[in-house]
């Protein structure tokens, strides 16, 4: 079948947590671009990295037009705002046209209320606490795990986001 559409998860990837490389990424971008497939890149938890820089998204690579970059304030600032939004690009007035006809607007004092505290600057300052916080709970989560599960149990932990991969061993269910 020709495929029209790849959907991912490039960063902080749920439920592993994993980020792909900027090489992987670009080599993603590469292959997307070969074959004419729109990359419809979920960021979501890309805010919640630990280290200096915040990964690229795939997009970064894109020199066609065919990435639709996505995000959300939910996993980072209010989860009951369900506020995101996309970056399209050339498929911008589609995008736009298909959210017209499925939903009207997400409520205009939410919106509004957003506006308002990301023109306060203090989302940086924000984003650098929650990172720091996360971080320290996974950690923590991480040693608790380690001390109660069998040794035989592989924890996986990545550099982004809230997520822990526990694998079983083979012979448990």
């Amino acid at each position: 079948y020709p495929v029209k559409a790849c959907w991912l998860m490039s960063n902080a990837q749920n439920p592993l947590g994993f980020t792909l490389s900027a090489q992987k990424k670009q080599q993603l971008m590469a292959l997307l671009s070969r074959y004419n497939v729109v990359l419809i890149e979920d960021d979501v938890y890309s805010e919640l990295y630990y280290g200096r820089e915040k990964p690229l998204p795939v997009k970064a690579w894109d020199d066609q037009g065919l990435t639709l970059h996505c995000s959300s304030f939910s996993k980072c600032l209010v989860a009951g705002f369900r506020i995101g939004w996309v970056a399209a690009g050339r498929h911008a007035q589609r995008i736009q046209q298909l959210q017209l006809m499925s939903t009207l607007s997400t409520s205009s004092p939410m919106q509004m209320a957003l506006v308002d505290y990301l023109a306060t600057r203090r989302y940086d300052t924000h984003l650098r606490r929650l990172r720091r916080v996360l971080a320290e709970r996974k950690q923590a989560a991480w040693q608790s795990l380690r001390r109660h599960f069998p040794q035989a149990v592989k924890i996986h932990r990545s550099e982004s986001g809230y997520f822990l991969w526990v694998e079983l061993p083979a012979l448990l269910d």
